[in-house]
């Protein structure tokens, strides 16, 4: 389809065709706690083609070793005017959370990423008791990064009870060379991105070709904790010792 007018609610498969030129996008992520002092994060996945993982764009490592794909910050309170993107609202509670910009030019000019998969999750919310349905209007907003609206991602609240982590949805190289943006919606209880949705994505794809149903299927019990989750993980890129991964200290780490 041609780049929108106005922005499309991205349920079904939307596709742009490379004739489209669609050559930036700018993930923009909103919500609202019932309380400050939230930490949500978002993240991106870069899987190839097939499905294995070639880096993880998230709040420790905020930018793609090609320069394509730039986290705008962690915001680690929740706070609207302190740590929030003003995008325009009167109400600084509906500015944007946290932000991702993508250069999709760049990235297939030096990568072989052919997935982004966008991911979200609450950081420190097992051992805080925070669960992605105590966060009103969330929302992923994806812009070509000046400005254009392109689509709409919002949630279904009733699939985040006792749910920490949320796969949002999969952006992928289509074969006319253009990018197509397709919903997962798949709320699960997971440890940390970098490591074990990044992980189970990677190894859910490789069995099935795609990202719905991965819930099910990897949902993690949280009486089987494992210390072994404490290691740094071989696959997340930027991760180069424990310490630099901390937020907030060595209980954030094993249990965020």
């Amino acid at each position: 389809m041609a780049l929108p007018n106005k922005r499309v609610n991205l349920t079904d498969t939307v596709t742009f065709e490379k004739e489209d030129n669609l050559s930036n996008i700018l993930l923009r992520a909103k919500w609202k706690e019932k309380s400050e002092n939230w930490d949500i994060d978002i993240s991106v996945i870069c899987l190839r083609k097939d499905g294995s993982i070639e880096y993880v764009v998230y709040w420790n490592g905020q930018e793609h070793p090609s320069g394509a794909i730039i986290h705008g910050g962690d915001n680690t309170t929740g706070r609207a005017e302190s740590g929030s993107f003003n995008s325009g609202e009167r109400n600084p509670e509906d500015w944007d959370k946290e932000r991702i910009s993508i250069d999709l030019d760049k990235l297939i000019q030096r990568t072989d990423v052919y997935h982004l998969v966008l991911a979200v999750n609450v950081f420190a919310g097992r051992s805080n008791r925070q669960y992605l349905d105590q966060v009103r209007d969330c929302k992923v907003l994806v812009d070509t990064g000046n400005g254009k609206p392109l689509l709409e991602c919002s949630f279904d609240h009733s699939k985040f009870k006792e749910k920490t982590g949320f796969y949002i949805m999969d952006i992928y190289r289509n074969e006319s060379g253009g990018w197509s943006f397709d919903p997962i919606g798949e709320a699960v209880l997971d440890y940390r991105v970098e490591k074990d949705m990044a992980r189970n994505a990677s190894a859910y794809y490789q069995k099935h070709g795609t990202f719905k149903g991965i819930a099910s299927e990897y949902d993690i019990n949280i009486s089987s904790f494992d210390s072994s989750y404490n290691s740094t993980p071989s696959n997340s890129g930027s991760s180069s010792s424990g310490d630099s991964r901390r937020k907030r200290g060595l209980f954030g780490r094993l249990f965020g």
